[in-house]
């Protein structure tokens, strides 16, 4: 079973996700940038959310851990409060400069490779 695979019923049902063609491509893009399983599970949950984030979070996987934060994806709550911080900050499809500053990342971190993470 993939990271996405796992993750799907829980946005499904909490009316995250709609049924779009490229939400499960994208979510299984995001999970092959990772190794660490949660991470992966955490990658494929934010390039759900938003038909930009795959590209984001290809470009800078450092990006899901300061998305992810402390907040873990197994209650319900902290998935919810993820997704709607999440989509609020790609929703005017910003460049991902802006979108780094606003994570309060510096540029460089576009380096890490996110199995390194």
């Amino acid at each position: 079973m993939t990271p996405f695979q796992q993750i799907a019923p829980d946005l499904v049902r909490d009316g995250l996700v709609k049924n779009k063609e490229w939400v499960p491509i994208a979510g299984d893009r995001a999970a092959q940038c990772f190794s660490d399983p949660e991470l992966q599970r955490a990658a494929a949950f934010l390039a759900a959310l938003h038909p930009f984030a795959i590209d984001y979070i290809e470009q800078a996987p450092a990006l899901v851990l300061a998305a992810l934060g402390a907040r873990r994806l197994v209650t319900r709550q902290g998935r919810m409060h993820l997704a709607q911080s999440f989509i609020v900050v790609c929703e005017p499809g910003p460049r991902l400069g802006k979108l780094m500053r606003l994570y309060g990342l510096a540029p460089e971190l576009r380096a890490l490779n996110g199995h390194v993470l």
